[in-house]
C-alpha cells in the first residue's frame, strides 16, 4: 500500500513543486551569503551551542540508540542527530520531535535579526499551553535546555512572548559585541539587555494548516517565513484531507520559505515511511 502512495506523492511533488517555482524571486539579502551567515554558528559542522545539531551534505536517517518519545503504546526511537543542510538557497532542517524546531527558530533570528512568520503544516495544531510562564527572551546558547523544558505540542506557546532586539539584526553585531552582551547577561539571553525595549515579538504570525478546510488554498504570508512541516501529515491522523491537497500546499509553502523545518515525529508515523517521503521531497 505504501509503495503506491509513495509513487503518487512523487508524481504530485514533481507536478506541484515544479509549478510552484515558476516566477519565484529569491531574496538577495537572505540567500546571497547564506553559508557564511550559518557557518559562524557551527564549528567543524557541529552547532557551537547544541551538539545535537550538525551541518550535513545530505540527511542521515540513522536511528537514535535511546527512545526520544513515549506514550501509552510504547517508546520510540528518533534520529541519532538533528541536521541542517543548504539546498537551492534554503536552509533545510531535519529532526525527530517537533519541539526541536526551537533551535532553527533561534538560529534564523540570529542570522536575520528580524521577526518572522511560521507556516505550520501538521496533523496536529501543536497549540498546547506551556504549563509555566512563557519567557520573554531566549539565548541560543541555552537551546538544549529549552528543548528539554518543552513538549512536542507546546513549543509555540513557550515562544509566544519571546521578543527580538529592535536595533539592526543580530547578524550585524560583531562577535566581540555579542560576547560582551552574553557576559553582561550571564544566565539570560541577549534580549534581556536594553536591546529588548519595545521589541517586536520574534514570531509575528503562525499560519496553521492542520484541518481539512485549511488545505483548500495556500495563502502566502506577507512576511518572511519558516515552513514547519511535520511528516505525520502523511500518517493516520492526517487523513482529514486528501493526498493531492497535502502535496500541493506543501509545495507552495516550501517554494518561498526562507527555512524549511521537517519533523519526523516518531510515534505518529512509521519512521521508514517518513524517511521515504522526505527523500522524495529532497
Amino acid at each position: 500500500m505504501n509503495e503506491k502512495v509513495l509513487w503518487k506523492i512523487e508524481e504530485l511533488w514533481k507536478k506541484y513543486y515544479s509549478l510552484s517555482l515558476q516566477g519565484v524571486k529569491q531574496s538577495h539579502y537572505w540567500h546571497s551569503d547564506l553559508k557564511e551567515r550559518i557557518s559562524f554558528l557551527y564549528k567543524n559542522n557541529i552547532s557551537i551551542y547544541n551538539p545535537d545539531f550538525q551541518r550535513v551534505i545530505e540527511f542521515d536517517f540513522t536511528q537514535s540508540k535511546k527512545p526520544v518519545h513515549s506514550d501509552d503504546y510504547g517508546e520510540y526511537l528518533g534520529l541519532e542527530k538533528s541536521q541542517v543542510l543548504e539546498k537551492n538557497s534554503k536552509l533545510i532542517y531535519l529532526f525527530d520531535n517537533h519541539n526541536k524546531i526551537i533551535q532553527p527558530f533561534l538560529e534564523y533570528a540570529e542570522i536575520r535579526g528580524k521577526s518572522f512568520d511560521v507556516v505550520h503544516i501538521d496533523a496536529h495544531a501543536d497549540d498546547a499551553i506551556y504549563p509555566f510562564e512563557s519567557p520573554k527572551s531566549l539565548d541560543l546558547r541555552n537551546t538544549t535546555n529549552y528543548i528539554k523544558q518543552t513538549r512536542i505540542s507546546d513549543f509555540f506557546d513557550f515562544m509566544s512572548n519571546v521578543v527580538i532586539p529592535t536595533k539592526a539584526g543580530i547578524q550585524s553585531l560583531q562577535k566581540d559585541t555579542l560576547d560582551s552582551l552574553f557576559q553582561a547577561n550571564d544566565n539570560s539571553g541577549i534580549c534581556d539587555c536594553e536591546l529588548t525595549k519595545q521589541s517586536p515579538l520574534l514570531i509575528k504570525n503562525i499560519h496553521r494548516y492542520t484541518k481539512s478546510i485549511d488545505f483548500k488554498e495556500f495563502k502566502k504570508p506577507k512576511n518572511p517565513y519558516i515552513l514547519s512541516l511535520d511528516i505525520d501529515i502523511f500518517g493516520p491522523e492526517g487523513d482529514f484531507t486528501d493526498l493531492e491537497s497535502k502535496v500541493k500546499i506543501i509545495a507552495q509553502a516550501w517554494k518561498c520559505a526562507d527555512v524549511v523545518c521537517i519533523a519526523m515525529s516518531p510515534g505518529f508515523i512509521d519512521q521508514k515511511y517518513a524517511q521515504e517521503i522526505i527523500e522524495i521531497l529532497m
